[in-house]
């Protein structure tokens, strides 16, 4: 039986293949913490999308959730806003587009 552990810890991470060979148990998983609502809560912006023939390479922001609402940024491939004070808090959802 030993010999059966030790050979299946080679494919366990190292903390947990020594709790194998100890006899501890194995750690407690726990749920992601929760990041909350980001909607009208946005400040900054960045668009590291991948750009080619016929992509849609832009990310438009929206005022509203589900694409509705007006449009508060516009970001074009390699873009990023430190700050702007039209687009401030006000971003509920994107989408990628061909252009703004």
């Amino acid at each position: 039986m030993r010999q059966l552990v030790a050979a299946s810890a080679a494919f366990v991470p190292p903390l947990l293949a020594g709790c194998l060979l100890a006899g501890c148990a194995a750690p407690e998983r726990r749920p992601a913490p929760d990041m909350g609502d980001m909607s009208n809560e946005d400040s900054s912006w960045a668009n590291h999308g991948i750009s080619g023939p016929d992509v849609p390479d832009h990310v438009k922001v929206y005022d509203g959730r589900e694409l509705q609402g007006d449009v508060t940024l516009c970001l074009a491939p390699g873009q990023e806003v430190g700050y702007d004070s039209g687009a401030n808090d006000r971003g509920s959802s994107h989408t990628w587009s061909v252009s703004c």
